[in-house]
């Protein structure tokens, strides 16, 4: 796994961690330039803050 991540790109390594880590499947991320699948909005739970 680390050697797949470490030769994509940021948002491939995303995409990668995402269906690799929490089940995702790879229709939620939309068509060839990903303008129709899941956008953040859609993760009710998810909670994001500038805080390190």
């Amino acid at each position: 796994m680390a050697k797949i991540l470490r030769k994509g790109t940021s948002r491939g390594r995303v995409i990668i961690a995402l269906m690799a880590f929490s089940g995702l499947r790879p229709e939620s991320l939309g068509n060839y330039e990903g303008m129709d699948g899941l956008r953040l909005g859609d993760l009710k739970e998810l909670k994001l803050s500038d805080e390190i």
